[in-house]
Order: C-alpha cells, then sequence, then structure tokens
C-alpha cells in the first residue's frame, strides 16, 4: 500500500494518463493550421519534458532569446511567432523555479533580498492588472512582454546549478557578444545602401539604426541599435573590471574588448556618449576617489571618447555640430516629438503627470494595468490608454510605460529591486576571497546603472527579448554568486 501511493508511482500513472490527454490537446492545435498556435504547442510540450533538464531550457532561452532578433531579416513573417515560442519556454522556467523554492527548504535563507523585492514586483502586477482588468488579451500581452524571460533570473537563483553551468552560459553570452561584429557588418554593408534610397520618400527613416546585430532590425528601417550597445558596454565592463582585479591578463583583455567594442563604430548611437563614462566611472569609482591622477586621466579619456563618437555621429547623420546638438535637444528636452510621435523623453512624463496626476489618485498609485500602455504595431492595436492616446507614445520610454501601467508603487517597487540588487553586489565585494566574484559583482553594479536609466532613454527593458535575457541573466548570475558564498560562509 505504502508503494502503492508513493510519489514515483503516483508520477508515472499520472504521466500515462496525461499521455492521451495531451495527444488530443496538439491534434487540435494541428488542425488550427496556425503556426503561431502550432509553435506555442509544440514550444509548451517541449518545455514540459525540459522540467527535468532546467540547464537545458536554460541554455536553449539564453542562445534563442539573443538570436530571436535576427529573424526579421531573414524570416520577417515568423519572428513574431518564434518569440512567443521562446517565451514558453521562459514561463516554463519560470515555473520550475517556483516549484523549487515552494518544495525546498533552506533556499529562502539563501536567497538575496533583491530577489524577493522582485517576486513582490511580479505579484504585485498581476493583482493590480486582474483588480483593473480591462481586457484579458491586454493584460497577458502586457504580462508576456514583461516577464518572458524573467525564469532565468529565477532559474538561476533557485534552481540547482553549479559553477561548470554558471561558467558555461557566461562564455556563451560572450561569444554571441562577439558574433555581433559579422552580422553588424551585414547589416552595415548590405541593409543600409537600400534603406538610404528611401530617405527622400519616409522622411522618419534613419538607416543606419539597423545596424543592431542579432538584438533586433528590420530590413524596412528601425533596429534595437541602442540596446546592443548598452549590452556591448555592460560586457565590456565585466572585461575591465576582470582586468582591473588581475583576473585576466592584459592580452586577453585588450583583444577581446577590440572584438567586441567595434560594433559601436559601424553604428549611430548617441546614448554611448553618457552610458559609457557611467560604466567606467562606476567600475574605478574607488580609484576616482582616492587617486586623482586616476581621475585626470579618466576625463582625458572621457573627452577624447565623446570628441571621437561626436565626430562618427557627425559623419554619419551628415550634420554640423551645432545641428547635431539642436537635433538632440529638439527631440529630448524640447516640446518636439520623437520620430512620428507627439511625445519625446522629457515630455512624456510631464504628459503623464497632466493626465494621471494627483486628480485621479488610484491610477496615479496604482496605473492602469499591464498592456494598458503598450504601443501597437502593424499587427495589432495597442493596450486602451495608448489607442486613446493615439500616436502620442506614452509608452514610448520605460518610465513612461512603468508609470501609466503600475503608477508610483510599480516603479517604487522596481528601483527598489535594483537598489537591493547593488546592495547584494556590495555585500559580494566586501565579503567574497574570490576575486573573480568581486570582480563581477563591481561589473554588476555598472550594468546596474546601466539599466536603471535606461528606462528613461526606451522602453526594451519591458519588451524586447534580447534585451531582456541579458538583464535577468545578470541579476540571476548575481543571486547565483550570493547564494553560493552564503553557503560557503555556513
Amino acid at each position: 500500500m505504502t508503494r502503492f501511493l508513493s510519489m514515483s508511482f503516483f508520477k508515472t500513472y499520472a504521466l500515462w494518463l496525461l499521455l492521451p490527454i495531451l495527444g488530443v490537446l496538439f491534434g487540435k492545435l494541428a488542425t488550427t493550421a496556425n503556426p503561431m498556435v502550432i509553435g506555442m504547442g509544440v514550444s509548451s510540450f517541449a518545455g514540459i519534458a525540459l522540467l527535468r533538464k532546467p540547464d537545458w531550457n536554460v541554455e536553449l532561452v539564453i542562445v534563442l532569446g539573443l538570436l530571436a532578433g535576427l529573424m526579421p531579416l531573414f524570416f520577417d513573417a515568423l519572428a513574431t511567432k518564434v518569440v512567443w515560442g521562446i517565451a514558453i519556454l521562459g514561463f516554463m522556467l519560470l515555473f520550475a523555479a517556483f516549484y523549487r523554492v515552494l518544495t525546498t527548504r533552506g533556499l529562502i535563507k539563501t536567497t538575496p533580498a533583491f530577489i524577493w523585492v522582485a517576486l513582490l514586483f511580479f505579484i504585485y502586477s498581476l493583482v493590480d492588472s486582474f483588480l483593473q482588468l480591462y481586457s484579458a488579451k491586454e493584460v497577458i500581452g502586457g504580462f508576456k512582454r514583461y516577464y518572458q524571460v524573467w525564469g532565468l533570473m529565477f532559474g538561476l537563483c533557485w534552481l540547482n546549478f553549479d559553477k561548470h553551468h554558471i561558467d558555461r552560459w557566461r562564455n556563451v553570452v560572450l561569444i554571441i557578444g562577439l558574433l555581433q561584429v559579422p552580422f553588424c557588418l551585414y547589416e552595415l554593408l548590405f541593409i543600409v545602401p537600400d534603406l538610404e534610397g528611401l530617405v527622400e520618400i519616409y522622411t522618419q527613416l534613419v538607416p543606419i539604426d539597423v545596424v543592431a546585430g542579432t538584438f533586433g532590425a528590420s530590413k524596412n528601417g528601425g533596429g534595437n541599435s541602442a540596446e546592443m550597445a548598452i549590452v556591448l558596454i555592460i560586457m565590456f565592463g565585466f572585461l575591465l573590471s576582470r582586468y582591473k582585479s588581475n583576473v585576466t591578463t592584459g592580452k586577453e583583455f585588450f583583444t577581446v574588448s577590440l572584438v567586441l567594442l567595434s560594433p559601436l563604430a559601424m553604428g549611430e548611437t548617441k546614448i554611448i556618449i553618457i552610458f559609457f563614462p557611467m560604466m567606467f566611472a562606476t567600475v574605478y569609482r574607488k580609484e576616482l576617489i582616492s587617486r586623482p591622477h586616476y581621475l585626470i586621466a579618466a576625463l582625458i579619456f572621457g573627452s577624447l571618447f565623446t570628441v571621437i563618437a561626436v565626430g562618427v555621429n557627425m559623419m554619419m547623420t551628415k550634420m554640423t555640430l551645432d545641428q547635431l546638438i539642436d537635433d538632440t535637444l529638439r527631440y529630448n528636452v524640447y516640446e518636439v516629438g520623437y520620430g512620428g510621435l507627439y511625445l519625446n523623453r522629457t515630455t512624456v512624463l510631464s504628459f503623464w503627470a497632466q493626465h494621471q496626476g494627483l486628480s485621479d489618485p488610484v491610477s496615479f498609485l496604482f496605473g492602469s494595468g499591464l498592456g494598458s500602455a503598450q504601443p501597437g504595431d502593424a499587427v495589432s492595436l495597442g493596450g486602451h490608454l495608448d489607442t486613446r492616446f493615439l500616436n502620442y507614445g506614452i509608452g514610448f520610454t520605460g518610465a513612461g510605460l512603468l508609470l501609466w501601467e503600475l503608477g508610483i508603487f510599480g516603479v517604487t517597487l522596481f528601483l527598489l529591486m535594483m537598489a537591493m540588487a547593488w546592495r547584494c553586489a556590495n555585500q559580494l565585494i566586501a565579503q567574497s576571497v574570490d576575486p573573480m566574484v568581486r570582480a563581477d559583482a563591481l561589473a554588476i553594479q555598472a550594468g546596474l546603472l546601466l539599466f536603471s536609466f535606461y528606462p528613461l532613454y526606451l522602453s526594451a527593458l519591458f519588451s524586447e527579448f534580447g534585451f531582456q535575457v541579458i538583464f535577468t541573466f545578470m541579476l540571476g548570475y548575481l543571486a547565483w554568486m550570493y547564494k553560493q558564498h552564503s553557503e560557503y560562509k555556513s
């Protein structure tokens, strides 16, 4: 009787009972002849099968997620369907992580505080959205965009991965970072010239924006070039921190860095003028304070870097310095809308304060739910607030998107998560005896700073797959290092 009621017996027979049901379900999906539905079904089945092999699932999410941006270039019709398929794998990883933390003793002790804040943000956004439900489709779409790869963060923290797994995934991420070079060259040499002939017809088109490597670009123009640039700067931050800590040699550092950063010279992304010095200042902050000659050298380097970056930008855009400055201010600070939108990065915040301010305290504090301010595209309409303020771009930046959808409370939780992650990295820097851990924790702090400010620039942190993979992998890696450190201390 005990054997009959054993957990292994139950799992075996439950699986046999489930197989006919799955057979009927997937047969029904096949009859729809809808590639997206079939793809989601196959991904769900694969995700269920991978529940016993979460390391394979992690690898698939990382590799497919960082390469998914190539789909619009070569298989445009399948791009959305493939992303949904990868998202299903990410959600399976999320469920596996939640199951383990609920059924395993001892994990609570070794879980860093920022993970609990992230979980609180996750739960709050769902409860808030269902209490203010406008439509199930809107909430599901918003949930998918926000959390499609959060399973990476929770999985690296709560699932049982060893150093071998982490080393392999770090190398995979770096290799894909280096692979940006050939893809950026392809986009620069073959797609940009085709788009330049369309500028007179489509005045808002910026051909050079298509140079985005594997992070998402379209043959018809536009791409996530800024997201690629931020990721490369963060990866360089890891190399720089390891070199600073004597973990890697000078030859390795300069060789890999030269290849890694070369795509920044192929595109036109003004944001690197601000974000690159931010990364450098974070990694060398102690030296800049305690050793004046480091500060002088940093100022000289920063000035040279800015001059070179501005010069390349002027060549790419064929503008004079005055025109470049005026153009940048018009679309970021003044009242001119960005691209074809009515709002820009500054006015999107004042517009929210004007329409969702203290006159509507509930929306001010809690927003209107996931998906409500998501921008539409050529295939589908955006959220109901985006439709209400059509072409304004209320969700153009991550800050605007969070404020409209989750309110001041949601923004506070997100910033608290980032602050607690910074504190966690500080603990590792101060307490760890492993120089690699200290170096990577310092680099993660530089990444946290960039990711914290990025929502003021664009909304990719809450929608773009490849960008989210780097964000969640970085936080998951930090949680994994903290867990290892806590277990070592005890």
